[in-house]
């Protein structure tokens, strides 16, 4: 089988009005990238919910939450300034599966669903001959939201099995015990079709819980002894889902495929913890819900870092690269092939989204070219502007100081809102769900409904 074919992901005609102004932005997209030295033949997709970048070792953080993954650093390019797409699940994932912006794919909201129209990394992977399998905890990844899309086993067992605890249940135990029975399984048939297995892990996301022999060592000292703030328990979650993205990948390496397989580590979004008087996630764009882990770890492709700004759309092009295929559809991600093989990244500016209906009324717009970033609050007419060289951690807005700049980056937004949302409309567009009663109370549980919205 031909694995070097172009894959068409648009079966219409583009309108000439379209087609000029998507040709801004996929310029970057596809081939024309020196082949890495090994080829590999599989592709194994690690995500994990609300993980700041920030809190692991790999991006500076002072204690040792994440030695697993830090060792995984020392093999893989390490992307420094990535970019989810929203700040929250649904949303951001279905991004990451896509290579879309919100304003094209339309999951905005609690009910919002992938409509069909859309190919997914699954379903190319799967049109390509790839035995594909995923699995998942959280609820946004039951299959009814449709991100399931081309995955011939979607093990969504632990979505259905804490139904009732919602993030009171403890899950990277057992998704790493069925990834590393389902490695086993593919080791048992021998050589085989090439596979892709996504596999998500969610015990960061509050509320937070204590695991023994792990988050004791992450309190906070005090006159009255050692205490567990908001913060320590998160770096304990971190922690221990560390331990066990460690154990997966010692599993991929004992089974012989780690030679032979684009391994790919990303979060779908981070957490604030009052940096900016807020506390949770999917309220606002700022760094610390926004700037994600990303690394990638290939056959023949050299440990580095890249300070570049990218985005999470990033991936589904990039891992197509890595794997041989050239696809030819239309996408908002770049492939970052060349970056992983030593090039540079050149420059363009990236969106996040973020549209909140239920409870309170939330609709933002952030754009970064990576020495500015301009955040748009629509419903208050207000926007922030940061200059991230001198201000990484966005805390003084000058964009009254920077009147052009604002300007440059409002018009640069519009354009790619603009862009995003015609090539939605070239895919169709979901529908909604209609949730239960019980439905709607773990999305309570889990802080989407109500007053935590």
């Amino acid at each position: 089988m031909s694995r070097h074919v172009c894959i068409p992901r648009v079966a219409r005609i583009t309108p000439p009005r379209i087609l000029a102004a998507l040709l801004l932005f996929l310029g970057g997209c596809g081939g024309g990238v020196t082949e890495p030295a090994a080829r590999p033949r599989n592709l194994l997709l690690i995500t994990v919910d609300t993980l700041r970048a920030d809190h692991l070792g790999a991006y500076g953080y002072p204690r040792s939450t994440s030695p697993s993954l830090d060792a995984f650093a020392e093999e893989a390019v390490v992307f420094e300034n990535a970019h989810a797409t929203s700040s929250w699940t649904l949303s951001s994932l279905a991004s990451l599966l896509t290579s879309l912006y919100t304003s094209s794919h339309g999951c905005w909201g609690n009910q919002s669903t992938l409509g069909p129209g859309f190919e997914t990394l699954g379903e190319v992977l799967s049109t390509q001959g790839f035995d594909t399998a995923a699995f998942v905890t959280h609820f946004f990844l039951d299959r009814r939201y449709g991100l399931d899309q081309g995955f011939d086993l979607y093990d969504q067992d632990l979505v259905a099995s804490t139904a009732q605890e919602s993030h009171l249940a403890i899950s990277s135990p057992p998704v790493t015990e069925k990834a590393v029975a389902w490695l086993d399984r593919r080791r048992a048939l021998g050589e085989g079709a090439p596979w892709f297995l996504w596999v998500h892990y969610f015990d960061p996301h509050a509320n937070y819980l204590f695991h023994e022999g792990v988050s004791a060592e992450y309190g906070t000292p005090s006159p009255w002894g050692v205490s567990h703030t908001k913060l320590d328990m998160y770096d304990g979650e971190i922690a221990f889902t560390d331990h066990h993205i460690g154990a997966l990948l010692d599993a991929l390496d004992a089974s012989g495929f780690g030679d032979e397989t684009v391994v790919v580590f990303v979060a779908d979004h981070g957490e604030e913890f009052g940096e900016h008087g807020r506390y949770g996630h999917r309220r606002h764009l700022h760094r610390e819900v926004v700037q994600v882990p990303l690394m990638i770890r290939a056959p023949g492709v050299v440990p580095r870092r890249v300070r570049e700004i990218v985005s999470i759309l990033d991936v589904f092009p990039t891992a197509l690269a890595l794997l041989g295929i050239h696809d030819g559809g239309l996408a908002h991600g770049r492939n970052l092939s060349a970056a992983l093989l030593g090039g540079a990244v050149p420059t363009r500016a990236v969106l996040a989204e973020l549209k909140v209906e239920e409870g309170n009324r939330i609709q933002m717009t952030s754009i970064s070219d990576g020495r500015w970033k301009l955040i748009l609050d629509a419903l208050a007419g207000e926007s922030e502007l940061y200059d991230l060289e001198r201000d990484p951690s966005e805390l003084q807005d000058v964009s009254a100081e920077n009147p052009t700049v604002v300007g440059r980056l409002r018009k640069e937004m519009r354009l790619l809102v603009l862009q995003a949302v015609e090539l939605g409309d070239l895919h169709g567009r979901g529908g909604e769900l209609e949730l239960s009663p019980e439905d709607l109370q773990r999305l309570r549980d889990l802080g989407y409904v109500g007053e935590n919205d």
